[in-house]
């Protein structure tokens, strides 16, 4: 394996690993709101913080995942020559 084709792996499990955590925090944090908008008395502080920094960056970090996701593919369709 090459080092140009471990990168390009890496960067990929990377892009998938980021996008499946920031789904669990919303969907932990989800499950700690209340009908009343705001998070129970018992829920972590780790994932309110974490749930309240998504809500308000949310479209960066979408769109810093949705980039990577794109130069990724775009990366590896040309690393690999499919579609020539």
């Amino acid at each position: 394996m090459s080092t140009n084709e471990f990168g390009m792996k890496a960067w990929g499990v990377c892009t998938v690993v980021l996008a499946i955590a920031a789904l669990a925090v919303v969907v932990l944090g989800g499950a700690y709101i209340g009908s009343n908008g705001e998070f129970n008395s018992g829920a972590p502080q780790w994932i309110a913080g974490m749930y309240t920094a998504l809500k308000d960056c949310g479209a960066i970090v979408a769109g810093i995942l949705g980039f990577s996701g794109l130069a990724w593919s775009n990366f590896y369709k040309a690393s690999t020559g499919i579609g020539k």
